[in-house]
């Protein structure tokens, strides 16, 4: 599997030397990194971002862009159950864990869990870190599928949103049928930033883009090709702050199907 998947861990966190940090180290240490090191998965909580930035912006972008998340639901912390939402509503698998005796939310009661306890016994025998590498097997057999919380609902959305049901349809087709209904010149910007990503999140810059389109950096055309390629779901874009120019790269939903683990 390849090394630059990634997990992130949804944890209560707490501050340093509370029993709520310990209690989650040790989740994490003996529990949550055993399982996903079998994987080749690289995990971290918000508390391991070390880049410079807003925790909060980085955490979304871990949650959107990671192949899957790992939440402790143990105290019903509810920093833990809004993470949990975005990242059901966004559609990274979930795995649940929560120590033995607490009650899951009925919301979410289907959830995978893993019901754990912290008695050296089973941690020594690894029965946790043997269900959670269970359920992380089962993610990966499938393709870590990028299913939302709302399932067959987003057309229903768009089409409340006032959009035409043509459009809802083509907005909600299957990615195959998307991508071979685009014309030549948007699959050419498409495939160069397919090149660009390769499945690990890599991206591509408006004027390296502009030279597949033969056209000059901020030609409208390309510009408007790219947002097309946005609108339906294929890529998305940053502003570059050194060069004031966009860089493109896949969505997390379309890079799970384009670059499936074992593709």
């Amino acid at each position: 599997m390849s090394a630059a998947r990634r997990c992130f861990v949804i944890s209560p966190i707490g501050t340093d030397g509370s029993p709520v940090r310990r209690h989650a180290d040790d989740v994490f240490d003996y529990i949550i990194r055993p399982a996903v090191d079998e994987f080749g998965l690289a995990a971290q909580r918000s508390d391991h971002l070390l880049e410079p930035g807003k925790i909060s912006e980085q955490m979304f972008r871990e949650i959107v862009t990671s192949d899957c998340c790992i939440a402790v639901l143990t105290g019903h912390n509810p920093n833990v159950f809004y993470e949990l939402a975005v990242a059901q509503t966004v559609g990274t698998p979930v795995v649940a864990l929560i120590e033995k005796g607490e009650a899951i939310p009925f919301d979410i009661h289907d959830l995978r869990c893993v019901r754990y306890d912290l008695s050296p016994r089973p941690l020594f025998e690894r029965v946790y870190v043997k269900e959670l590498t269970a359920h992380l097997a089962r993610l990966a057999t499938s393709g870590w599928p990028m299913l939302t919380a709302f399932g067959d609902l987003a057309g229903h959305r768009l089409g409340r949103a006032g959009l035409s049901q043509e459009l809802v349809g083509e907005l909600t087709a299957p990615w195959a049928e998307k991508r071979n209904a685009i014309g030549p010149n948007n699959r050419r910007l498409l495939e160069a930033v397919e090149k660009a990503d390769a499945g690990s999140g890599g991206s591509i810059g408006q004027v390296e883009l502009a030279k597949v389109s033969a056209k000059p950096h901020d030609d409208e055309g390309t510009y408007y090709r790219l947002e097309f390629l946005r609108l339906l779901g294929f890529v998305d874009k940053v502003r570059d702050l050194t060069s004031r120019t966009f860089r493109y790269t896949l969505t997390a939903g379309y890079r799970a199907v384009r670059y499936p683990p074992n593709g």
